[in-house]
């Protein structure tokens, strides 16, 4: 199997990485990818890798990073466009892979026409969506709809749109860059508090009066102005995030390993699914976590049990009250939490594996081919 695996990476990561490596431009297309990879933001980068490590072909193209994709076109001896390269050089990287499927893992706006171009240089185009899109979202062309939670595999195919699930995943080479260190956070929060995540938002106020719950990741940083939608986006973090109470708290970005060196250092992690989640278990940070030991405090969801096992190798609450008193608990026992931690963590290591999903992508992917 030829794969393609198309990203869009955060602009504000991209350039944390730029600051940290300013030499990078120096090196050849492909080590500038590895070097990248190696940092681990996200997971479908490191899931692809374990598919070429199964025997296959694998390509991973980060379609937004300017310097990356102007070192491509350069030793590909294609003329860079500064007007639209983002989507030019993406069609000249399909057009000569020629990929069995092109697994785009990207927003929305280059769905319809440009995706549809892309067909046809491919034998199947896959997509992932995590995320509500608008009703009038063009799908034509689409062979397969990946996505990590049951609410958006019923939706798909209700529409007629093959879907199928995958679950996100912990790449266990992430232990071995990472020296080991004291667990001296007792209560951390990595992530976002974005409008998707309004419960969420609720729940680390509420932590925070309570606990020594201390926050990372993009959660205290206004997004950049970049259209309507990001304006959206600042109104909301200036009326309802950008308090005192949560500024103290807040300890800094978290990006690529960073993040998993917080997580490293977490006795406990409090973890809140996106409000359209549905009361279904399945978030990129339950792998992240107990990948890396930490004791993951989580919602008590219905398909939780098939994931890990509340209370012995995650810690799972029904309600904002039930949250407080277990981890109130568990702060005052942290030998108790230090066992749930290690289950939890065996658990994602034996079956939760970016290993893992790579098989059964490509079961998915023999499926449809």
């Amino acid at each position: 199997m030829k794969l393609l695996l198309a990203l869009e990476y955060s602009p504000m990561y991209l350039a944390s990485v730029r600051a940290r490596s300013a030499n990078g431009g120096d090196l050849s297309y492909r080590d500038q990818v590895d070097r990248l990879l190696d940092d681990y933001y996200g997971w479908p980068a490191s899931v692809a890798r374990r598919v070429r490590e199964k025997g296959h072909d694998v390509e991973i193209v980060i379609l937004n990073d300017v310097q990356l994709q102007r070192t491509w076109a350069g030793e590909e001896g294609i003329v860079f466009s500064d007007k639209d390269w983002a989507t030019f050089i993406l069609r000249a990287q399909v057009e000569r892979c020629k990929p069995d499927i092109l697994w785009m893992g990207m927003g929305l706006r280059y769905f319809g026409p440009f995706l549809r171009t892309l067909k046809l240089h491919c034998r199947k185009l896959f997509v992932w969506i995590a995320r509500p899109q608008p009703d009038d979202t063009d799908l034509t062309g689409i062979d397969c709809v990946l996505t990590s939670h049951d609410v958006f595999v019923d939706k798909f195919r209700r529409m007629g749109k093959p879907c199928e699930k995958l679950l996100p995943a912990f790449e266990p080479k992430i232990l071995e860059q990472i020296s080991r260190t004291q667990r001296d956070v007792e209560l951390s929060f990595v992530g976002d508090l974005s409008p998707a995540h309004r419960q969420r938002l609720h729940t680390v106020k509420k932590l925070v009066r309570e606990t020594p719950l201390q926050l990372w990741g993009t959660c205290m940083r206004p997004p950049p102005i970049t259209g309507f939608r990001s304006l959206g986006r600042r109104l909301w973090h200036r009326l309802f995030v950008d308090e005192p109470v949560l500024r103290q708290r807040f300890q800094g970005d978290a990006w690529g390993i960073d993040l998993y060196r917080v997580l490293c250092r977490s006795s406990m992690t409090f973890n809140s699914h996106i409000d359209i989640a549905a009361h279904q278990a399945g978030n990129m940070r339950m792998f992240e976590a107990t990948g890396c030991g930490a004791a993951l405090l989580t919602e008590h969801y219905n398909n939780l049990p098939s994931l890990f096992e509340p209370g012995r190798e995650v810690i799972a609450y029904e309600d904002e009250e039930d949250l407080l008193r277990k981890a109130l608990y568990f702060l005052e026992h942290p030998h108790e939490a230090a066992e749930i931690a290690a289950s939890g963590q065996k658990r994602t290591l034996t079956e939760h594996t970016t290993s893992n999903r790579a098989g059964e992508f490509l079961a998915i992917g023999e499926k449809y081919l």
